[in-house]
């Protein structure tokens, strides 16, 4: 800007120069005066130096202008860049951090359900054996009825059985019967041949499950007893920690699937 005003101002005293040189020749030669053609010739290829020069400067600086624009633009891509990049990062880290959280109160969860089943067993444990150390004589000394023992034995070696056969959980697909006589492919959940309970494929339905005439037969549930299904297998598959459910028993005509 500097030197473009410097060669404007180069410019004006070439034209003053010009306007006081010509009166000049007016004055020394008369009233038609003819101009020196080598004072032209010099001031014409100044004019054309100055006009150069300008132009010079003119395209140098349209050049510097067109390159600092281009760094700007530069310069504000990779700033967008950073940014985006910062955000990216901000996201993943708190995506992280949910999982992380999301981890521990499984962890939690997993590790209360584990205590609430450990202290469930041992409680059942204690009963057991409460029974089995007991017995059933009425506080007046008189003697049971025989159907009143042999109701007590079966139902004490029932649990035993069920205590036993606790620890062969497996989950399969099997065909059962259900009420109406139609035949459907269930999800089935049997603790050793004890107990077995279903589930529909699409999770919607459960309920009991036992073996009758040589068939799988299925019994619907709704209400408590189905959620209470449905969390066993939840809880089975891990999509829910253990915990302690009381479900329904199944009749125990045959041996379970």
């Amino acid at each position: 800007m500097v030197m473009i005003a410097r060669s404007c101002s180069t410019l004006l005293s070439v034209c003053l120069c010009v306007a006081s040189v010509l009166p000049s020749f007016g004055s020394e030669a008369g009233e038609n005066p003819s101009p020196n053609p080598a004072q032209l010739w010099a001031l014409a290829e100044a004019i054309e130096g100055d006009r150069r020069r300008a132009q010079e400067l003119s395209d140098a600086w349209r050049q510097e202008q067109a390159l600092l624009q281009s760094q700007a633009e530069i310069y504000r891509s990779s700033l967008e860049l950073a940014e985006q990049r910062q955000r990216q990062l901000s996201e993943r880290t708190q995506r992280l951090r949910a999982q992380a959280e999301a981890a521990e109160q499984r962890r939690e969860a997993a590790a209360e359900g584990l205590k609430a089943w450990q202290q469930a067993v041992e409680a059942l444990e204690t009963a057991l054996q409460q029974l089995a150390q007991g017995s059933l004589q009425p506080a007046d000394g008189a003697e049971p009825s025989a159907d009143l023992l042999a109701a007590w034995r079966a139902s004490l070696a029932r649990l035993e059985q069920y205590e036993r056969q606790s620890r062969h959980i497996t989950t399969h697909l099997r065909s059962g019967r259900g009420p109406d006589g139609g035949t459907q492919v269930v999800e089935v959940l049997s603790i050793g041949h004890a107990a077995a309970w279903w589930r529909s494929l699409d999770g919607e339905q459960a309920g009991l499950a036992w073996m009758a005439d040589g068939a799988l037969q299925l019994r619907p549930l709704s209400g408590s007893a189905q959620a209470q299904i449905l969390r066993a297998f939840r809880i089975r598959r891990s999509a829910l920690p253990p915990q302690f459910l009381a479900l329904p028993l199944p009749p125990a005509q045959e041996p379970q699937p």
